[in-house]
């Protein structure tokens, strides 16, 4: 009687993945899908489906490809490489990069920069690329730590058009400055060094109402201009909490004495928030919500991550 030894279909896949990779990937991105190119991107630690999402992006037309010398001086692009792979093929690649480690490439960059960067990416990037961009499961490409080259070219590709982004990442992409997209460039190259200060599972939004009264203070204290400059970098920041029409009726028949403090509340209610920050203690003490003041909140935070 013959006994035979049946590998795991994935185990064959990924054995099959890393031969195709070997052939057609490992040039431009590198043994096992780390580049030591700086404008092309490493790859290797994306999840199975970022890999497939990748390739059909340039299947499909959403990217336009590259052309590329070889080390030989033949050229090839990606939607080359993607055309001549079949489903089999592309499903095999995908599972053996996800295989692989991700390992972030260690670049210079600017500290304070970075840091911003961190508070932008927690606002407007967190929810689909958790703990500054270095969380596979995501399922979307891995930023922390990649090329600084090849992530300014995806910036710039988004600026022009010349890649096309999802609906709900334009809406926040339009949102940023290119002071703003220079602070998540500095983030994503420091392989997210300062995610850790933040927390990407956490989110916040500012009342509307606040901003009116930052303006108005400001203006006193600063003038128009250093006024309209410092309001400006708030709103490309910070999340801007619900308004209408029937979130000041609701507040106006609060029971909270305070008129902007109940819109502050009724606002808080209509996003679902969990908690409200405030130094106002007294005046909220009739809020549904829990409240906090900053520095509790701080403490709740650190037990919570």
């Amino acid at each position: 009687m013959a006994f035979v030894l049946l590998a795991a279909p994935h185990v064959l896949a990924s054995e099959t993945g890393e031969r195709i990779a070997e052939a057609e990937c490992a040039a431009c991105h590198g043994e096992r899908g780390r580049s030591e190119q700086s404008d092309l991107p490493s790859i290797g630690g994306f999840s199975e489906f970022a890999i497939m999402d990748l390739l059909d992006s340039y299947r499909l037309g959403f990217r336009k490809a590259r052309v590329v010398e070889l080390d030989d001086g033949s050229e090839t692009d990606m939607a080359q490489i993607v055309e001549s792979l079949s489903e089999e093929a592309i499903d095999a690649v995908a599972l053996y990069y996800a295989d692989q480690e991700w390992i972030p490439h260690e670049q210079p960059f600017d500290a304070d920069l970075a840091r911003r960067g961190a508070r932008i990416h927690s606002v407007k990037c967190g929810k689909c690329h958790p703990r500054g961009g270095s969380v596979p499961e995501a399922d979307h490409a891995l930023l922390a730590g990649q090329w600084r080259e090849y992530l300014a070219g995806e910036f710039r590709d988004f600026d022009s058009g010349a890649r096309r982004m999802a609906d709900r990442m334009k809406k926040r992409y339009d949102t940023l400055s290119q002071a703003d997209k220079a602070a998540l460039l500095e983030f994503y190259v420091s392989a997210g060094r300062y995610s850790s200060e933040l927390s990407d599972s956490s989110s916040g939004a500012w009342p509307a109402t606040s901003f009116t009264t930052v303006d108005y203070l400001a203006r006193k204290a600063v003038g128009a201009e250093e006024a309209k400059a410092q309001v400006a970098y708030l709103l490309s920041t910070l999340e801007v909490g619900p308004m209408n029409g029937a979130i000041l009726r609701d507040a106006f028949e609060s029971t909270i004495r305070d008129f902007e403090d109940a819109v502050v509340v009724e606002s808080a209610r209509v996003s679902n928030a969990d908690y409200i920050v405030t130094r106002d203690l007294r005046d909220f003490g009739a809020s549904p919500i829990p409240f906090h003041t900053p520095e509790s909140f701080r403490k709740l935070l650190d037990l919570m991550h």
